[in-house]
């Protein structure tokens, strides 16, 4: 005999059944006290962290800077002279670095500020000059420089002459900013910011420092209103973590000697300008941090020729062979002005985790919890095919389904 159910494969009542959420008060001090703190360690995340510490009601930009620099060389009464500067000598000699390294010595020029940058002027960087090595050339007699001829090549006439700049370290930057935000419409000088200079380590950095206790001139400010910086370089190198007096990359230029100063090589320091008005919940209050990094093996380099032409007319050269301190600039930052939008999807983004909460308390009582059966009967509840009832009719079978305290699934197991 074959049997055939007249029971259907698939329960629709129960594919086309609708889920609700329930509200179920259970009395436990363990979820209560496990729910509030996940409430607290949210409440931390949205209101210390996201608004208070990063302020994430801002909308952010990055503003455009403009900005003016010069050179000075320091007061009489702050430079020593050459014969108490180790790598000056008027013969040939050594000298011992900062990095304990051996080092030659060269002969050494005391030079104004208009010798020691080229060129005069440039858009966001700046070359001082600590090596300069000066030798001549001339064309021979009937050329000129716009002459074609093989025979007309220039001819190097007596031997160079290599110089070190004294105390360039000590020759004081001078540095004008300006920084516009079109978005929030901000637009400031430096002179209108609070300033500072923090080093690779995030410490602050003094330029006093770099002069004896109680020395410091008067003409070298920092972060103070209405004054623009006056900063020596030794300063910037000092944080970047680097000397003039320290090793550059071995053999770095074809023929180079075997060990070779930055004094003598060069060095580039990136030098940037951070604004920001974040820092205290007034956002008018805007303030710009230095920070300046070396380059890692790289030195820098220009010639400068000098032109001229003698009475018989043969045309002569002066060329400068410049090494030195390579400063880039480069101003950024973030800019923050408050915007009801964006504050809108962050909290919006962030309530979203008082759902994960819920969400993990819940596992918690009905999967992990002893009385998890009990919680879980307490918390779903299945009713029977509720469709052909007629109004106000309830059924007796739901009654049923209510769980009680003396269900023999409350009991610990």
């Amino acid at each position: 005999l074959v049997c055939l159910s007249t029971r259907p494969m698939v329960d629709w009542d129960d594919v086309l059944s609708y889920k609700t959420a329930r509200i179920v008060k259970i009395k436990d001090k363990r979820l209560f006290f496990l729910y509030a703190f996940f409430m607290f360690l949210i409440f931390c995340y949205i209101v210390v962290w996201n608004l208070g510490v990063k302020k994430n009601y801002l909308q952010y930009e990055e503003p455009l800077g403009t900005i003016r620099v010069s050179l000075r060389k320091p007061a009489p009464m702050y430079e020593k002279p050459i014969s108490k500067l180790p790598y000056c000598t008027r013969s040939k000699g050594v000298y011992i670095g900062t990095d304990w390294r051996v080092f030659d010595q060269q002969k050494c020029k005391i030079a104004d500020d208009k010798f020691a940058v080229y060129p005069a002027t440039e858009q966001s960087a700046m070359l001082a000059t600590t090596r300069a090595t000066v030798f001549d050339e001339t064309m021979p007699a009937g050329c000129n420089i716009t002459s074609g001829g093989s025979h007309c090549q220039w001819k190097k006439v007596g031997s160079p002459d290599t110089l070190f700049i004294t105390q360039i370290e000590n020759y004081t930057l001078f540095i004008d900013h300006t920084m516009y935000a079109a978005q929030s419409g901000y637009i400031r000088n430096s002179k209108y910011m609070d300033g500072r200079m923090l080093n690779a380590r995030g410490e602050h950095v003094d330029p006093c420092d770099d002069y004896a206790k109680g020395k410091c001139p008067k003409y070298v400010i920092m972060g103070k209103m209405d004054k623009a910086d006056i900063i020596p370089l030794g300063t910037l190198l000092r944080a970047a973590d680097t000397s003039l007096d320290s090793r550059a990359h071995p053999a770095m230029a074809q023929g180079a000697a075997k060990w070779e100063s930055h004094r003598y090589a060069g060095v580039v320091l990136v030098m940037r300008i951070f604004y920001d008005n974040v820092y205290t919940f007034n956002t008018h209050n805007i303030r710009y941090t230095y920070t300046v990094h070396q380059v890692p093996r790289t030195e820098f380099k220009v010639e400068e020729p000098m032109y001229s032409v003698d009475k018989n007319g043969v045309v002569h050269r002066t060329v400068v062979d410049r090494h030195g301190i390579r400063i880039v600039f480069q101003q950024t930052g973030h800019i923050g002005v408050v915007d009801f939008q964006t504050f809108l999807i962050q909290m919006a983004s962030s309530l979203g985790l008082l759902a994960v909460a819920t969400v993990v308390v819940d596992l918690l009582a009905t999967k992990v919890m002893d009385q998890r059966k009990f919680y879980e009967e307490c918390k779903f509840l299945t009713t029977e095919d509720v469709t052909n009832f007629k109004e106000g009719e309830v059924p007796s079978a739901l009654l049923d389904l209510l769980p009680t305290p003396t269900s023999a699934s409350a009991k610990a197991e």
